[in-house]
């Protein structure tokens, strides 16, 4: 039985439609090139280039990389050719001429668009291009590349197009070619298959939160822009819209603004292509777990200088779990508009909207702490009913302009809104089970039974702008490059719980057997919303902006020095309000706090061994604000500085078998300090302005290891990514570990073979390994007098052992535009946990082995 929330009946259609329509013109607009060719001189404005002898392939990417110009090719076309030394000031079509001379490859150029063949195509006649690479498009891509290595090597991360070995910190980038062999349709299923990082989870949501190096990740990027933290409610967008995921590993200070040194995140959306190409992509898996997408873009002028795409997803799944469903919609489109030769501005948006089952609390565990043994599909909660609705809209823009000197100016300002709805009931069990009985302990306060919770949601919005100039000059002798911005961005939150009638209510204790409830349905009628009433509200405002600078000056041709820095601002600004079951309200607190001046440095330094080999070390810093938090004593005690995440890193990373494979190798060492801890010289307060006191600036967490990864082609017809982690992480002040969840060893492995080069089948194998993990909880000791577990309290370790999961896939290419994939998840059914709670529930067990079916189409 499926129900919809007061809120949820009266949806803004508006938006659903005006986006929908939007996506759908623009479908219409590729598919019969309706849109009218603005009349757009062709370009004969020299480009600045230095560009080695190397490969055809890289020097292309180069030129790419260098100019405002994409170039459109496939590697059939140019592989085997090496390009010369190319170093000046040159007319588009000559630098190109000349990186093609003696190849017989011929070039077709469209305003800023550039197509390679083998054979000259006639006048007006557009070529048809295999395998397209699409190069230096102005945010790099990994669409149609085929491989699992950065093909560009070129990060939109940092603010502007970077080679990944000129960024001095660990960086995985998770193409859309792999992402598409592993069958991952979810970001939890991206986030769980990337190296060096942990996720947990909390109720019927993939993913929970996301760490690095033992620190959460709370920072995330689209295409380089600040949309804030990560989480299953308020930011987890759809995949379908990504062409690949960058993650940063350690300290990103310099562009994150506040957070902690784990890392961040920067998600990369499809961009429009200039040739026209329609994807349809249909999954059937186990448990009824069902996806379409469909995914279409092109020009939208004759000349190219208008393009745009629209991708549509829709999801309706069950899970392995009593009860689990869910469903969602979703709509991206993005027009891109070449405003002249050397002008792009894009438009763009999406909808977001879904409903699943909400389900809560996970499985609970013995009162002495011992697994009870409880089938993976149990479920506390057994009312059809518990539904969570969500809805997100999200628009940008975006407007680049390349200067005749190719300085470039990069303009972005993005909106964005999420709302949320539950109604949920189940059974509630906080104090654990017998383990000899194995029934529910009823707690003094009557909690473990069936509850029915109160109307719960939230309202938030996220509003960014960032502005930065970035270009390349030569100084004695060297070519140096510098960036220059300043971003701004402010999140508000709306959390609230609200009566849907008299009370909340529950339907009795269960005091009976723990394998009896997991089994048995519960009848609770669906209860009358009415009108609802307000319990709590929690209101939430946080700004934060600054200014950011880099530059990175070459010593030498092989040797750089990477200097940068942020100057920033951060307010929180809350309120919480309570009320009575009448509604009138009855108490009301608020906490503000600001830092500012806050001065984070950056500092690195890349020495390139040979032309295949980058050595790197760096030292990057993150600030953490809690001005919420007072020094003593009580009267003239003051605000605590921003806690500083330091980030400490040396590596190595490569460029072998033409660049198409990537190795890297770094050591890093994390020091976290000025972490509030309580002050026992004075008593704990709360203030009037709502924060608190008294703590000292004195906590301290330390974390070190190492990260070994490896992807892209290792052989012909071979595509690998794998990678090794190793941490160590401690609280100084305890000498405890900081984050048990982290485990100290984790491998990521995923590897696709294809058998022949023309070879229709190709099968892939990979693993997920990771050593012990634990989280820290209290159990009870046996009471011989009472025969029961109802002793002593004492700590214990809720702890899962090591683990490996396997996936494989077998891949069919029907004919050069269909494939067929069958992916194989958790192959060996290995049964685990994948979160680790306490005595009375969120311990959530890992999907056992799955299954799923794929097709997809390629026009």
């Amino acid at each position: 039985m499926e129900t919809t929330t007061p809120r949820a009946n009266a949806r803004a259609q508006t938006t659903a439609t005006f986006i929908g329509m939007s996506a759908l013109a623009i479908a219409i607009a590729v598919g019969f090139g309706t849109l009218p060719a603005p009349a757009l001189a062709q370009s004969t404005a020299v480009v600045q280039v230095n560009i080695p002898a190397q490969p055809l392939s890289k020097a292309l990417l180069q030129l790419g990389e260098q100019t405002s110009l994409q170039i459109f090719f496939s590697q059939e076309t140019v592989e085997g050719y090496t390009a010369p030394a190319l170093s000046g000031s040159f007319p588009p079509d000559e630098a190109m001429r000349r990186l093609l001379a003696g190849t017989g490859i011929q070039f077709r150029r469209t305003g800023n668009n550039f197509s390679l063949s083998r054979s000259a195509p006639a006048p007006g006649e557009a070529t048809q291009l295999k395998s397209v690479t699409v190069v230096a498009s102005p945010d790099s891509v990994s669409e149609n590349t085929g491989t699992y290595g950065y093909a560009n090597n070129v990060l939109s991360a940092g603010k502007g197009s970077q080679h990944i070995r000129d960024v001095p910190q660990s960086i995985t980038v998770m193409t859309r070619q792999r992402i598409e062999d592993q069958g991952l349709q979810t970001l939890a299923e991206v986030f769980k298959n990337t190296t060096g990082i942990t996720t947990t989870q909390r109720d019927n949501e993939p993913i929970g939160r996301i760490y690095a190096r033992g620190f959460e990740i709370q920072n995330m990027q689209v295409d380089g822009a600040s949309v804030g933290p990560f989480s299953p409610q308020y930011f987890n967008p759809n995949l379908a819209m990504f062409d690949h995921v960058e993650v940063l590993r350690g300290a990103d200070g310099l562009f994150a603004g506040n957070g902690t040194p784990g890392g961040s995140v920067n998600l990369v959306r499809k961009r429009p292509l200039a040739e026209k190409q329609f994807l349809f992509t249909g999954s059937a898996g186990r448990w009824d777990r069902y996806q379409t997408d469909f995914d279409v873009t092109g020009a939208l002028a004759d000349d190219g200088s208008v393009r745009g795409r629209a991708v549509y997803s829709h999801e309706d799944r069950k899970g392995f779990v009593d009860n689990d469903w869910g469903r969602s919609n979703f709509l991206y489109g993005i027009v891109e508009a070449d405003l002249g030769s050397r002008t792009m501005l894009s438009l763009g948006g999406t909808y977001d909207q879904g409903r699943k089952y909400a389900r809560s609390a996970g499985l609970p565990r013995g009162l002495d702490g011992s697994d009870l043994g409880l089938s993976r599909s149990w479920s506390a909660d057994r009312l059809g009913w518990s539904n969570k609705e969500h809805e997100a809209k999200d628009v940008f823009a975006e407007l680049q302009h390349t200067f005749a000197n190719d300085w470039k100016v990069k303009m972005s300002a993005g909106y964005g809104e999420r709302m949320q709805d539950n109604i949920q009931a189940g059974h509630l069990i906080t104090t654990g089970i017998d383990p000899l009985t194995r029934s529910v302990i009823v707690a003094a306060n009557g909690q473990s039974g069936l509850n029915v919770h109160p109307l719960t949601g939230f309202d938030s919005t996220y509003k960014n702008l960032d502005v930065n100039l970035q270009g390349n000059f030569a100084a004695l002798g060297e070519k140096h490059s510098f960036l220059l911005g300043a971003d701004w961005g402010k999140f508000d939150t709306l959390e609230y719980t609200r009566r849907y009638r008299q009370g909340v209510a529950a339907g009795g204790n269960w005091t009976g057997s723990i394998d009896a409830l997991g089994s048995a349905p519960v009848v609770y009628p669906y209860p009358t919303m009415g009108t609802t009433r307000p319990m709590t509200s929690w209101l939430s405002s946080v700004t934060q902006y600054g200014m950011y600078g880099r530059m990175n000056w070459s010593l030498t041709d092989r040797a750089k020095i990477i200097g940068g820095a942020r100057y920033a601002y951060y307010k929180s600004d809350s309120t919480t309000l309570g009320y009575v079951e009448s509604g009138a309200l009855t108490s009301s607190s608020a906490a503000v706090f600001e830092d500012k001046g806050i001065f984070t440095p950056y500092v690195g330094t890349t020495y390139d061994l040979d032309e295949r080999w980058t050595a790197y070390g760096s030292m990057t810093e993150i600030y953490q604000s809690q001005a919420n938090r007072r020094s003593g004593p009580l009267a003239t005690g003051g605000p605590l500085d921003p806690i500083t995440g330091r980030n400490y890193e040396i590596g190595l990373k490569g460029e072998l078998n033409d660049g198409r494979l990537q190795p890297a190798v770094s050591v890093y060492r994390i020091e976290r300090s000025k972490v509030a801890v309580l002050d026992p010289r004075y008593p704990a307060a709360t203030l009037e302005d709502g924060n608190t006191c008294c703590y000292s600036a004195s906590g301290e967490q330390v974390s070190q290891g190492v990260d070994l990864e490896l992807t892209g082609e290792v052989a012909r017809g071979w595509q690998i990514a794998a990678g090794y982690t190793y941490n160590q992480n401690k609280d100084k002040a305890t000498d405890a570990i900081y984050h048990a969840v982290t485990p100290r060893h984790m491998l990521r492995l995923w590897a696709n073979h294809r058998f022949a080069d023309y070879s229709a089948w190709s099968v892939g194998l990979g693993v997920n390994l990771q050593s012990k993990s634990y989280v820290s909880g209290t159990a009870f000791s046996f009471n011989p007098a009472s025969g029961r577990f109802d002793g002593a309290s004492r700590r214990f370790n809720f702890t899962q052992g090591g683990y490996a999961v396997w996936n494989a896939a077998v891949h069919y290419d029907i004919d050069p535009k269909w494939r067929a994939s069958l992916n194989l998840n958790n192959l060996f059914d290995k049964r685990y946990y994948a979160n680790l709670g306490t005595l009375g529930g969120q311990n959530i067990y890992g999907e056992p082995m799955s299954w799923m079916l794929t097709l997809k189409g390629r026009f």
